[in-house]
Order: C-alpha cells, then structure tokens, then sequence
C-alpha cells in the first residue's frame, strides 16, 4: 500500500474468483529443502527492516520474496489469504521452518565489487523452503547461468535495495570483469 494514498477503488468480491491461483498450496506447506546463502551487511539490514515493519523472522522473510520473486504478488496474496483462513479455523499452524547457521565460509565474486556495494558477506544462512520453490529457483539460476547462491543474491539486491542499486552494482561487475578479461588477454599476447 502506498503511504501517501488519498483514496483509491477497492474490490469487495472474491479475489479467487476475479484471479484464480494456478498453484498447489500444499506443495508450499512444509520446508522440507535448504539452501545456503551469503548474506552480505547490506542486505541483512534491508531484511532487518522488513522483520521489524512485519513482525516476521529472517528466515520467514526470505521464503516470502523467493516466493514472489517466483510466482508473483498475487499468487503470495492467495497463500496468504489461504493460510489466513487456515489459521482462523485452527489455533496456530507454524508454515514457516527455522534458519541454520553453517560453519563454513566463502566469499562471493568478484569479492572486492560485491563488498563496496553490498558489504561483507557476514551471515552464512542455511534456509529451509518448500521444494517446489526450491526447484523453481534453481531453474531460473540455471536459465541465468549463475550459482543458486549468486542468483539469490542478485534477486535479494534487486528486490530489496532497488533496480538503480543494482544496475550500478552490475555495470561496476561488468567493468571489473572486463578490465580482468582485458589484463589476461594481454599477459598471453607478450608471452
């Protein structure tokens, strides 16, 4: 909702009706899969802010842009207002699972580029989601031709911090990994 909204039009019929959801929500219900992200500090304190404006968990949070990232808005409002329906008719239902932190440490890449714009990688998460969001995801790396963990992230700054952020953080990339290609093209020519 816009914060400056003076007024505006508003549906009272049923949504399912005007926009059918194409999903199955139960392949939604448990978080039975993980995935392991990098968070850098940038895009831990965006994630920060929405737990706190929400009332929501890291992890909780996180689950709900790959959804939208994946599905869309307004599938997100139909398992939303599905599980709120749900909720009314049982006490407490947990949907969401937990977050795991693993010992082990990488760095993302090019580390100095993604450093200045996002920060350190300082959170190493292990999040838990429902499979099929899980398989979607790696789909779209794939189409990407990136890492699931490198994919995430750039949906993560582009979601979270803007496109205008993530443009001048993909234009620096680009420049960095051209200058790289450019010093490797000339080291082999004086060979």
């Amino acid at each position: 909702m816009w914060p400056y909204a003076t007024r505006g039009s508003r549906f009272m019929g049923d949504v399912s009706e005007i926009s059918p959801s194409a999903l199955v929500y139960e392949d939604f219900s448990t978080n039975a899969v993980s995935i392991k992200l990098w968070l850098p500090e940038k895009l831990v304190a965006a994630i920060d802010v929405l737990c706190n404006q929400h009332d929501a968990s890291r992890p909780d949070v996180l689950r709900w842009i790959l959804f939208e990232h994946v599905f869309g808005r307004v599938e997100l409002a139909h398992l939303k207002r599905r599980m709120s329906a749900r909720l009314k008719e049982m006490e407490k239902i947990e949907i969401m699972g937990s977050v795991r932190r693993s010992a082990t440490e990488e760095g993302p890449t090019p580390r100095e580029i993604n450093a200045r714009h996002l920060g350190k990688a300082t959170e190493d998460l292990k999040l838990f989601l429902p499979a099929r969001l899980k398989l979607e995801l790696q789909d779209l790396a794939d189409a990407a031709k990136q890492p699931l963990s490198d994919y995430l992230r750039a949906v993560l700054a582009r979601h979270l911090l803007g496109e205008r952020f993530f443009r001048e953080w993909q234009a620096a990339l680009a420049k960095a990994n051209a200058e790289a290609a450019r010093h490797e093209s000339d080291i082999v020519l004086s060979r």
